[in-house]
């Protein structure tokens, strides 16, 4: 496996960028003075001394399949805004001291994890600028419980997903249910949030999971894949616009009943979803009130 590797020093306008992709590519074009210093890996170990970094402001290792550890040196990464280990499936936990990360503000592929000294979402409050967040949440949903209820304390956050552990074939036919015995009490939504993405979603009902008071303020909902049956109570107050459905196999809801709950409703998307193979969408599994597509 290789490593990133740097022929200068950390500093204002240092470049290192190991990855391909488009992502990569927008970044070398980037000035130097805009960029900051960039760490961007596919299939990279970190190196140990990266904490000597001091004026990384980003480091990127989305896809990075081998990486099985993150060191705890990125925890005196103090300028870092962006770190991203999404899609790192080897990636047991995070390193402990996250929240001493106060000036980031993207934070994408957090892995929930149950070892003792991994970091937990309590520290994230601490990074009061938070505005993006991803969670990886394994198949053991106890510890998750509490770790959940700290979400409302991101106060700025305005982006969230969750990814819960996938339910074998065996538990979706009921042999065994843990997950869903197991899964948390629902939580509060943060206040400023706009955008909710929940993915193998373990509970047959949305408000199992999450309070409906935190529909209100969400613009934006994507759902894929799970258990979901019912996507909640109908209420005249959800702010929800745009909504995109994946891979719902269970859910029960016809085209009436989806805009008694959702009554704000200005693009929906489905695929791979029984239930709206009667909603009046077009070819593509779209339906709009406009004919401009929402922004991603």
């Amino acid at each position: 496996m290789g490593r990133l590797s740097s022929s200068s020093p950390g500093g204002p306008g240092q470049q290192l960028i190991a990855g391909k992709g488009p992502a990569a590519a927008r970044r070398r074009e980037r000035p130097a003075q805009q960029q900051g210093a960039v760490v961007t890996g596919r299939g990279l170990a970190v190196p140990d001394g990266i904490g000597r970094l001091a004026e990384l402001l980003v480091l990127d290792l989305r896809a990075c399949h081998n990486l099985q550890v993150l060191t705890r040196e990125v925890t005196k990464l103090h300028r870092l805004q962006y770190l991203d280990v999404s899609e790192c499936y080897l990636l047991a936990d995070m390193p402990e001291g996250l929240g001493k990360l106060s000036q980031l503000q993207v934070l994408k592929g957090f892995v929930l994890a149950s070892s003792r000294n991994a970091c937990s979402l309590r520290e994230l409050p601490a990074i009061t600028g938070l505005r993006k967040l991803t969670i990886a949440i394994g198949k053991k949903l106890k510890r998750a419980e509490a770790e959940l209820a700290v979400l409302s304390r991101l106060t700025r956050l305005t982006s969230l997903k969750i990814t819960w552990g996938m339910v074998s074939s065996s538990q979706d036919d009921g042999k065994e249910q843990s997950s869903v015995d197991d899964a948390p009490a629902a939580f509060a939504l943060p206040s400023a949030l706009s955008k909710l993405e929940l993915c193998c979603f373990p509970c047959p009902q949305l408000t199992d999971l999450v309070k409906p008071d935190g529909l209100q303020i969400l613009k934006k909902l994507y759902i894929t894949g799970g258990k979901l049956r019912d996507l909640g109570p109908p209420r005249t107050d959800n702010g929800v616009e745009v909504l995109r459905l994946r891979c719902l196999k269970h859910l029960r809801c016809d085209w009436a009943q989806l805009h008694g709950l959702y009554a704000q409703l200005r693009f929906v998307e489905a695929h791979t979803c029984p239930a709206a193979e009667h909603w009046p969408l077009d070819d593509n599994g779209l339906w709009s009130i406009c004919s401009n597509e929402p922004s991603q």
